[in-house]
C-alpha cells in the first residue's frame, strides 16, 4: 500500500468505472483481474468492504471468462465500497494497476495500493499497513512480500524462480 495523492483523472470513456464508493474512506485498493472468476472470493471482499475500512476498485483487464459477471455481482452487493473498471482488452497487470491507481487517486483517499485478486495476502493486512503509515509519517509506502515461513510452502515454477533471481541480480547491479 502506498501513500496516495494524485491527479483528478476525470472520465475514462468506454472504460468508465462503477460508482467510486462511499464517502469518508481513507484507503483505496486496486485489484487487477484477468480471468480470475474461479479464484475470486467475492464473499471475503464483500465482508471486508462492508466494514468500511477500504474501498475497492476491481480492474477487469479484458477477461474472457466470467470475471466480469462475478465483479458485477460484487459491486451490486456492496455498491458504496466496490467499483469496477472494465478494460476492453487485456493490457497486462501493470497497466491495469496503473489505470486503477489513477482512478483511485481521484477518490481523494489518504492511502492507495493494490492487492492480488487471489488474496495471497489476507485483506486483514490492509488496516495493519495503514497503521504503519499512520505511525510513521516519514514513510511513503509499505509493501508485503511472500516469504517462506516455517510450516508453509510457496509454490513457484522453476522458470519463475530463476527469472526472479535473474531480475533481482540485474537490479542489484544497477
Amino acid at each position: 500500500m502506498t501513500a496516495a495523492t494524485g491527479p483528478d483523472t476525470g472520465s475514462r470513456g468506454e472504460d468508465e468505472p462503477g460508482s467510486a464508493a462511499g464517502p469518508g474512506c481513507r484507503i483505496g485498493i486496486v485489484v487487477p483481474c484477468f480471468n480470475e472468476a474461479h479464484r475470486l472470493r467475492p464473499d471475503a471482499f464483500s465482508e471486508f468492504a462492508r466494514r468500511g475500512q477500504a474501498r475497492f476498485l476491481f480492474v477487469n483487464d479484458g477477461s474472457t471468462d466470467d470475471t466480469r459477471a462475478v465483479l458485477g455481482a460484487l459491486s451490486r452487493d456492496a455498491p458504496a465500497q466496490v467499483a469496477v473498471l472494465d478494460l476492453a482488452t487485456n493490457a497486462g497487470k501493470g497497466e491495469a494497476v496503473r489505470r486503477g491507481m489513477l482512478e483511485v487517486f481521484g477518490w481523494g483517499v489518504a492511502y492507495a495500493g493494490f492487492w492480488d485478486a487471489d488474496l495471497a495476502t489476507p485483506l486483514d493486512a490492509i488496516p495493519a499497513f495503514a497503521a504503519i503509515l499512520d505511525g510513521e509519517p516519514r514513510l511513503e509506502m509499505v509493501f508485503g512480500a511472500r516469504v517462506l515461513l516455517m510450516g508453509r510452502s510457496i509454490r513457484r515454477s522453476s522458470t519463475r524462480h530463476y527469472a526472479g533471481r535473474l531480475f533481482a541480480t540485474a537490479v542489484s547491479l544497477v
